[in-house]
């Protein structure tokens, strides 16, 4: 798949996980179920048809059975 992302460079972001873990926490949001996550990434432009497998486990996010969390 593609993808691209486009940010303020004075935003600090770098990378496809720390943008997203950025939307989280501007939003509230801590953990979120498989189902909830793929939503939160597709109304947000993040993502279209599946979770990427670099969100599974990286040092913004988290994935722990079917739960995805920011890492603090």
């Amino acid at each position: 798949y593609q993808k691209g992302i486009l940010v303020m460079s004075d935003r600090g972001l770098i990378s496809y996980p720390q943008v997203v873990a950025h939307k989280m926490r501007q939003y509230g949001y801590e953990t979120m179920s498989e189902s909830q996550f793929f939503s939160f990434l597709v109304v947000n432009n993040l993502a279209r048809k599946a979770i990427p497998n670099e969100l599974g486990n990286n040092e913004y996010i988290k994935k722990a059975g079917d739960k995805y969390s920011l890492i603090y």
